[in-house]
């Protein structure tokens, strides 16, 4: 026997090791079904925390709160855009001072340092994005643990 909830129907899509990064829960996805031409809104609301061993790819399950002239087991086509705003500048981890729970840089204004706090919204390997930071911000990539607040550096300019 299967038992179905039918109150909120979910989309299951299989996504590559090398997009995963690119989705997040709670991110806003169309979900566009072959079979009726719909076009419903949903909601990524869980990422397997692992890759299936034989096609190395992640299941993500999609809410689908709108309800409309779906039937279970449409084929169905799963747009997403990037979750990752425009406004996210990649660093090297080793660029993030953390204190705490608080994530901070380093940046450097007439030759003294100061932190700043920012956001990290996703890491890729020795590389993390941030937001928070205003293009043209000069930020410490190294030695950042061995910083005082106003202590006056010279940059590789």
């Amino acid at each position: 026997m299967t038992l179905v909830q039918t109150n909120e129907l979910e989309v299951v899509v299989n996504i590559p090791e090398n997009k995963i990064s690119d989705v997040q829960i709670g991110q806003n996805v169309t979900v566009e079904f072959w079979a009726t031409n719909d076009s419903v809104s949903g909601t990524v609301r869980e990422i397997s925390p692992m890759a299936d061993s034989a096609s190395r790819t992640f299941t993500v399950k999609i809410s689908l709160p709108e309800v409309r002239n779906i039937q279970l087991g449409m084929t169905a086509n799963v747009l997403m855009t990037s979750a990752t705003p425009t406004t996210a500048i990649i660093l090297p981890l080793s660029a993030i001072y953390q204190t705490g729970n608080a994530a901070q840089v380093w940046l450097v204004e007439n030759n003294k340092v100061s932190t700043k706090k920012i956001e990290v919204t996703a890491f890729d390997g020795n590389n993390v994005q941030v937001r928070g930071l205003k293009s043209g911000d000069t930020v410490v990539v190294a030695g950042v643990q061995k910083l005082r607040d106003g202590q006056e550096v010279r940059t590789g300019d």
